[in-house]
């Protein structure tokens, strides 16, 4: 008959709303003739989960690329958590995670702004447990010669890309290692290891990552953490369409789901294996 899906308030402002997807059951109908599924009572969207594959974070869930990671977790079982700035495309987003959800999954989303170190410390007292997965999916990408860069959207690009990556992992570890075996993926970038030139604040910022995912992996491997670094080239979303390769050639690229499939073999990969880092382009070369 379809999902039924559960909405609850909880947290700052519009901010938290949780959708849990239930067995099919009894259901009316729509003005149209379909089926509209029953909606069960509400629950805080804190609770923990008693069975099946733990809770997922994504933050960044209103991109293409961390909407796509949305889906796979929720797909297999996690109760998945979405961050997102914007809170039309993570409503958004959260209904099309809950749509494709595994029965008796939940899929609840919290607005937060990473930049808002405040604001990530109260949501993260509101994530639900245990925390299995934490996949950093934030970013903005910039493509401009240097010397004619905006300096505000420098600020923006390193103000969301990098430094809220440490900050936001920071505070969210107590819960990984609470979770334990638990996984954190960062989503780097080819320019987390190559210094290309015309974008150099998205390069900073994906380099601050890769020095980030190899310090924190090192240091919590016996923990029963890890921590991984996920380097997509260019992907065929957002403001990668705009760069000049993006403009002459967006068949060659990357798709979004490509780098939720990888996110998905790495957090589902055996408690004994430690996927340090992954880089993955496409089999056709862009700059042909």
């Amino acid at each position: 008959m379809g999902h039924a899906r559960q909405l609850g308030g909880r947290g700052r402002g519009v901010g938290s709303t949780l959708l849990r997807v239930s067995t099919p059951g009894p259901a009316g109908a729509a003005p149209d003739g379909s089926p509209v599924p029953a909606v069960p009572a509400a629950q805080p969207a804190g609770r923990a989960l008693r069975a099946g594959s733990g809770a997922a974070l994504v933050v960044g869930a209103s991109s293409a690329i961390g909407a796509a990671i949305a889906q796979g977790l929720a797909a297999r079982g996690h109760h998945v958590h979405l961050w997102g700035r914007d809170p039309d495309r993570l409503a958004r987003a959260a209904h099309e995670v809950a749509a494709g959800a595994a029965a008796g999954a939940a899929v609840s989303s919290d607005v937060v702004d990473v930049r808002d170190r405040r604001a990530v410390a109260e949501a993260a007292q509101r994530c639900p447990e245990p925390l299995r997965v934490l996949v950093y999916a934030a970013g903005v990408f910039d493509w401009a010669d240097a010397v004619d860069a905006d300096a505000d959207r420098w600020e923006e690009v390193l103000d969301v890309t990098g430094v809220p990556a440490a900050q936001t992992t920071r505070t969210l570890l107590p819960h990984l290692l609470r979770g334990a075996p638990s996984t954190a993926v960062l989503i780097g970038s080819g320019a987390a290891v190559t210094a290309y030139p015309h974008n150099a604040a998205y390069v900073a910022a994906k380099h601050l990552l890769a020095g980030l995912a190899g310090s924190l992996g090192a240091e919590l491997r016996g923990r029963g953490v890890r921590v991984s670094l996920v380097n997509p080239g260019m992907v065929a979303a957002g403001a990668s369409l705009d760069s000049p390769v993006g403009r002459r050639s967006p068949g060659s690229l990357l798709q979004a789901q490509d780098v939720a499939d990888v996110v998905l073999q790495v957090v589902s990969a055996p408690a004994r294996v430690w996927v340090s880092r992954v880089d993955l382009q496409p089999t056709a070369d862009p700059s042909a």
